[in-house]
């Protein structure tokens, strides 16, 4: 769905649209991700404040009291915070290039096993429609597979705003330039 918005495009593309079974937010002031499965977000995100930020429009939704730990339905694994030094995720000079080290330290983990369940990544999605319908990755378990969003929520988490950004809607992305919405979202 495209419409205008303020005289911008708003393209209905995010947890809604996705056909993940999972997305992960890398919330780096954390060192870790949080997960959780993208139907139960969908269910519950409505309930939660609905914001515009440069290049998106989603919902704040707040990760402590929302954590698995407090009968919630966010799950999260961390990382040691060196790790982040390996990838150029706060520097990068796109929200393509974050995206995509963000991805690759994803699988890193994955690898390394830091998934609450254990996981091989199989494949990476790379055409652009596959990128459309929200899935980076597919990961194998036993018989079974999970499709995985990858989101990069750089000021999010607990310590960082407390909560994740769950998009609903992209809005004027720009793939050349790295966007400002990293450091104004709260």
């Amino acid at each position: 769905m495209l419409r205008l918005c303020h005289g911008a495009a708003v393209i209905e593309y995010g947890i809604t649209t996705s056909k993940a079974h999972v997305w992960a937010h890398l919330c780096p002031l954390d060192g870790c991700f949080y997960w959780y499965k993208r139907s139960r977000m969908v269910f519950v995100c409505e309930k939660y404040e609905r914001k515009t930020i440069p290049t998106a429009m989603g919902h704040i939704v707040p990760v402590v009291k929302n954590l698995r730990a407090n009968n919630g339905f966010i799950w999260y694994f961390g990382f040691p915070y060196e790790w982040l030094d390996s990838y150029d995720i706060s520097s990068a000079d796109s929200d393509r290039t974050a995206g995509t080290e963000t991805e690759r330290l994803f699988e890193f983990c994955v690898k390394a096993g830091l998934f609450l369940v254990p996981l091989a990544v199989d494949r990476k999605y790379l055409e652009l429609r596959e990128q459309f319908d929200g899935k980076d990755y597919r990961c194998s378990f036993g018989n079974g597979f999970l499709d995985v969003e990858i989101k990069l929520d750089a000021r999010g988490g607990r310590w960082g705003t407390g909560n994740l950004f769950v998009q609903t809607h992209e809005l004027n992305h720009d793939h050349a330039r790295r966007s400002g919405h990293r450091k104004d979202h709260s």
